[in-house]
């Protein structure tokens, strides 16, 4: 859970989750639920990879899960062009991967 109460706006943070942001450095963004102006391309990918992917899959473990994510990418995701954009999805990560930045371990203890 990432937030206590909100009021107009207003968010009050749980406290495992500002601890975390605040070491991240980093500033969140909350989105009203169903909210197709602020998170439907989201929500679109999340419900293309539920449908395309992972119906009828049988989960054996995380790793074999994620070798197969990554074989369904190469084979069919990231080579059709998106009917929106009309860009490969492979293209457009490579131009955004220059923008991202490597994951560092936090420092301090863990929540709980």
């Amino acid at each position: 859970m990432f937030l206590k109460s909100e009021n107009l706006g207003d968010y009050l943070l749980a406290d495992d989750f500002r601890r975390y942001r605040d070491e991240r450095g980093i500033s969140v963004e909350f989105c009203r639920k169903a909210d197709p102006q602020s998170k439907g391309r989201v929500e679109n990918v999340v419900g293309y990879v539920k449908n395309n992917f992972l119906r009828a899959r049988t989960f054996h473990d995380i790793d074999r899960l994620n070798e197969e994510a990554l074989s369904w990418l190469e084979r069919k995701a990231n080579g059709t062009k998106h009917a929106t954009t009309k860009r490969l999805p492979h293209d457009v990560w490579l131009i955004e991967k220059e923008h991202l930045s490597f994951f560092s371990p936090l420092t301090g203890n863990p929540p709980g």
